[in-house]
């Protein structure tokens, strides 16, 4: 079954109570990404948010920027941390780390594809593309924009414009390369 998306962005506001958006209000904390990156697309951390990954340049780069612990304000460019992905994709429009950043995974509409790479752990300037590591996923999606892995990487999951829903694969722990497609999912 594909299931409809509906999605709430809030960006820049803080609350004071959990899950609640009637005390909300506005955060001033942010960092310009747009200096570094062109046009910002897709952000992730490490799981202790000292590193802060931005993808920029229209979705041909990668960029790594240290932090304190999840304060972006505190966030700084890493000198020869980024990584150009645009020999495997052109258009990326998402990307994603295994639990550990030894892997990363990057989705774009030129390719209709998921690319893997191999990583030291959160640093994306020693990434390096996995021979055989891609997913096709034109048959499900034609403008993929973003993907998500459950916790084992048994699961991904990839959304975008042309299909309007999240398409589910069943995978071998974050290996694309053997990810299916869940009927219905």
């Amino acid at each position: 079954m594909k299931i409809p998306i509906i999605i709430l962005f809030v960006i820049g506001f803080l609350l004071t109570s959990a899950f609640s958006l009637n005390d909300a209000y506005a955060a001033t904390t942010f960092v310009d990404a747009k200096d570094v990156s062109g046009e910002p697309l897709d952000l992730a951390f490490n799981t202790e948010g000292t590193k802060m990954f931005v993808m920029g340049d229209g979705g041909t780069n990668i960029y790594e920027y240290e932090c304190d612990a999840f304060d972006v304000s505190t966030c700084a460019v890493v000198a020869a941390g980024e990584k150009d992905v645009s020999a495997e994709e052109a258009n990326a429009e998402g990307f994603a780390f295994n639990n550990d950043g030894t892997k990363m995974f990057v989705v774009g509409y030129s390719q209709d594809a998921v690319f893997e790479y191999e990583c030291d752990a959160f640093d994306v300037s020693t990434c390096a593309v996995v021979a055989d590591g891609e997913k096709d996923v034109s048959a499900e999606e034609s403008l993929p924009l973003g993907l998500v892995f459950n916790n084992d990487g048994t699961k991904m999951f990839v959304i975008g414009a042309s299909g309007d829903d999240v398409n589910e694969y069943e995978c071998d722990a974050f290996d694309v390369s053997t990810c299916a497609v869940v009927a219905d999912g």
